[in-house]
């Protein structure tokens, strides 16, 4: 950003700010899926459990024998 400051009619500076923030924005986007999916599973399994978690085994329940 210095030297696009510094030397503001050399394109190849900005050219190549232009193409490091699309880097940074495509991570960006690969990590925002990833949280993405990792939500939707814990929230499957949540849902798939939800009585599981609501009421949860007592010490004294007979079903584990």
């Amino acid at each position: 950003v210095r030297k696009i400051l510094k030397h503001p009619l050399v394109e190849d500076y900005k050219n190549l700010l232009e193409q490091l923030d699309e880097v940074h924005l495509i991570r960006l986007q690969r990590c925002c899926q990833g949280l993405y999916r990792n939500y939707m599973i814990a929230y499957d399994l949540i849902m798939k459990n939800i009585e599981k978690v609501t009421k949860p085994r007592t010490e004294n329940d007979d079903s584990l024998m």
